[in-house]
């Protein structure tokens, strides 16, 4: 009976959880935590790569502190020992925007240009709070 009361708990899908990794080598790895660890994980693949990268670029426009929606998103270079966030479940990997860049994305859904959004659309994330992880 206990066997079979573990196996569904642990066969359930877990929820998946937004991690912050390191970059090692811009367009190339990064180093997240996994389970306590440190796991690298390297893009072979130069689309792949591209494609993940090109998510970590993305710079949303601010104005007054917030993501301005009405101006468009800029890129900037991915550095050594930059900060990502990424989902990680199994070996499914998806980088995962800035904050802000989130953000501008959930407004620019919601509103037409110059518009001026709900506050409650400029709420930030779970996981952008300052207590995020902290448990």
């Amino acid at each position: 009976m206990i066997a079979l009361l573990l196996f569904f708990i642990f066969s359930i899908p877990q929820e998946p959880k937004i991690v912050t990794c390191t970059v090692v080598e811009p367009d190339k790895s990064v180093a997240c935590p996994e389970r306590g660890e440190m796991f690298l994980f390297s893009f072979d693949d130069a689309n792949e790569a591209k494609q993940i990268f090109d998510e970590w670029r993305l710079v949303a426009p601010m104005q007054g502190g917030r993501a301005n929606a009405d101006a468009p998103l800029s890129t900037a270079p991915v550095k050594v020992g930059d900060k990502v966030k990424a989902i990680i479940v199994g070996n499914n990997f998806k980088p995962v925007a800035e904050c802000n860049v989130r953000v501008w994305r959930r407004v620019k859904e919601h509103h037409k240009p110059g518009e001026i959004p709900s506050n409650m659309l400029f709420t930030l994330p779970a996981d952008c709070q300052p207590g995020y992880g902290k448990q």
